[in-house]
């Protein structure tokens, strides 16, 4: 198997490694920054993250970092992406192998050798193969080598013309702001001519005459197309993809399905052979079943994470399902392998069966080119239970006019996870404004009561989705308030749209991600995360921020061990930030934010350890069965146990009690 592929660790503690390393403390080092000696705690701690790349290259001259060990700190800092950067997809976090390809284009596309002329490279191959996810890993990977990144989704010549505005805007030609798109993209050609080192990837371009019609030859860059077509020309020179290699599919299959851990480790993946060697050979034959096929291993990897069964179980499903699911692939059929089209139909399968009015599991192909005609909602908190945070996960329809809002007196926070769209909106019979989102973008609402008339057309073949946040005014008043003795009163939140915060980002992304659990975690869960969200609102988006400090010290050993009885006695119920902090006198941000500082960890993460590590006690006595030790040890119910031990000890409970028992 080949060379273990390693994930970077947070900036915080990447930081604080290199601080140590140099035997500095958070007060020295601020010193030499001038800085507040807190600044360094928080960026440690990972509540906020330097706010410029200039910031971290001077951290790195103090620390005496080498230039891997300076790259390694830029980009966990989010801030070492170019600043031409117009990449609509985050980076995947399981990519896993095609080493040999990324470094063969790297080879040949690398900025240095593309100075003198432009290089042209296309991968080809079958629908599923993973072309886009080797594009972008080489994006994010190599983006400090060029001096401009830029994504064109070139799947016809609306969506080539609507890239092509984007990077207008990006690049603030003055031409952006004409009618006639033709002058825009006119000046984007011409800034590609008198510009070098930089990198256009063309995604899904079928058309290739279209390169020609879009591009001025006169340019000094590197160019990368993905597409089906085998037949180039002289176009660019062709890399045909291959399936993944069994020991790549394999890898990719258990990091997938939240069997391992995304870190994991060769020799970790071999101890899964000899530990339980049904599932592993189960894995083995997926892998053959689905041709190696990227899209397909994904499509099984979240079946299997998603239902909580095993990969036997899987693979026995797969195998009884295949062929009937085949007769019903349609359209699909005609780009996309068998093993492609099956997976596809189990997961439609897989939706139709937790959201009825979503999909028709006997059409699944039409499924998934159709939009909703108006904001479909097919994710909300309100099932979980959470309080003073409410999110709610939409399909959003490709076209839209007329759509009003419902006026809210909460701070609504909506992010855009996927796709991209031209949006206007106003005031009740105001004048249209005007905006271009794409994903990771946000819009801020401040929460007057004011209703809001919109209307938008889809930019992207990639259906939009949004995550919409709506945090308690009163939550974000009395936290202002507690902290820096702030005026409720006097309170106001800023308005934003198209804004870029990468740890607002985060936070709803994770709340996302929680929210497609099937067993959502719960109340403390939710109000760990409407407390982050309103520091970092009255730290940045309100005129309260340079009046918020960090706490100077935690928590004393007394404190702490009033919390852990009481956490230990009420394990087996629903906690919430209110009582933790009701135990020792203060105030549910401070406790939040003085726990953190003492364990490093938040209040949410040390109570789900200690339920993991109860469950871990009762699974050693056979004789109790799983529903049981879920509800002694304070979960959900026995799906929302496996949730907890599939991604934090990589194993279902049964399979940790059959591996202790041996």
């Amino acid at each position: 198997m080949e060379s273990q592929q390693t994930f970077p660790a947070s900036f915080g503690e990447l930081l604080k490694t290199f601080r140590k390393r140099k035997r500095l403390t958070q007060k020295q080092l601020a010193q030499q920054l001038g800085v507040h000696a807190n600044t360094i705690s928080s960026w440690e701690l990972g509540t906020y993250l330097p706010a410029t790349r200039g910031l971290v290259l001077e951290l790195a001259r103090h620390l005496a970092l080498d230039e891997q060990e300076t790259r390694q700190l830029l980009e966990a800092s989010l801030t070492a992406l170019s600043p031409h950067w117009q990449v609509p997809f985050q980076r995947n976090p399981l990519f896993t192998g095609r080493e040999e390809i990324l470094e063969t284009l790297h080879t040949r596309l690398h900025a240095e050798q593309v100075v003198a002329r432009t290089q042209s490279y296309a991968l080809h191959g079958l629908g599923g193969i993973g072309k886009t996810q080797i594009a972008l890993e080489y994006a994010y990977r190599h983006a400090l080598e060029y001096s401009a990144v830029f994504w064109i989704e070139a799947e016809t010549v609306e969506y080539i013309v609507s890239s092509m505005l984007r990077i207008a805007e990006l690049l603030q030609l003055p031409e952006r702001q004409e009618t006639d798109q033709q002058r825009i993209v006119a000046a984007v050609q011409s800034w590609l001519s008198t510009h070098s080192r930089w990198l256009l990837i063309w995604d899904n371009l079928e058309d290739l005459e279209l390169l020609h019609y879009f591009l001025s030859p006169a340019r000094q860059g590197a160019i990368l197309i993905t597409t089906r077509c085998q037949v180039l020309g002289t176009l660019a020179l062709g890399l045909e993809l291959s399936p993944m290699r069994p020991e790549e599919g394999m890898l990719f299959l258990l990091r997938r399905a939240k069997v391992l851990e995304p870190e994991v480790t060769s020799e970790q993946v071999q101890q899964l052979a000899q530990r339980l060697p049904a599932e592993y050979a189960a894995a083995e034959k997926l892998v053959t079943a689905m041709d190696g096929l990227p899209l397909a291993l994904d499509q099984a990897g979240a079946s299997i994470e998603e239902m909580g069964c095993s990969l036997s179980d899987y693979l026995r499903y797969y195998e009884q399902q295949r062929h009937q699911l085949l007769d019903r692939g349609g359209a699909l059929g005609v780009d996309h392998p068998h093993s492609v089209i099956a997976t596809l139909g189990l997961a439609s399968q897989r939706v139709a069966q937790r959201h009825p009015a979503t999909l028709d599991p006997l059409h699944f192909s039409r499924a998934l080119k159709d939009t909703p005609a108006s904001p479909l909602l097919y994710l909300s908190s309100s099932e979980a239970g959470w309080e003073g945070l409410v999110a709610q996960a939409f399909h959003e329809p490709m076209e839209l006019e007329g759509w009003m809002t419902t006026a809210m007196p909460d701070i609504s926070l909506i992010l855009f996870a996927g796709g991209a769209m031209r949006l206007e909106q106003r005031h009740a019979n105001g004048p249209w404004r005007a905006l271009y989102l794409r994903q990771g973008d946000l819009i801020l609402r401040p929460g007057t009561g004011t209703s809001y008339e919109m209307r938008w057309k889809s930019l992207s073949s990639i259906p939009t989705q949004t995550l919409h946040l709506r945090l308690s005014k009163d939550l974000v008043a009395r936290t202002a308030e507690e902290v820096a003795g702030y005026d409720p009163a006097h309170l106001s939140v800023e308005e934003h749209s198209g804004l870029q915060d990468p740890l607002l980002t985060q936070i709803g992304l994770a709340l996302w991600r929680e929210l497609e659990q099937r067993a959502p975690a719960g109340k403390l869960y939710a109000q760990t995360a409407a407390q982050m969200l309103a520091i970092h609102l009255l730290r940045y988006y309100t005129s309260v921020g340079g009046a918020i400090e960090e706490p100077l010290q935690g928590l004393t050993h007394q404190q702490m061990r009033c919390v852990m009885d009481f956490v230990q006695a009420h394990l087996d119920q629903e906690l919430s930030l209110e009582a933790l902090a009701q135990q020792i006198g203060l105030s549910p941000y401070h406790f939040a934010r003085l726990f953190r500082q003492t364990t490093g960890e938040s209040p949410h993460q040390f109570v789900l350890r200690q339920r993991i590590e109860r469950a871990q006690r009762l699974l050693k006595e056979r004789d109790v069965s799983l529903a049981h030790v879920a509800v002694e040890s304070g979960f959900a119910n026995q799906s929302h146990l496996t949730q907890a031990f599939k991604q934090h000890l990589g194993l279902t409970p049964r399979a940790y009690r059959q591996d202790r028992s041996i």
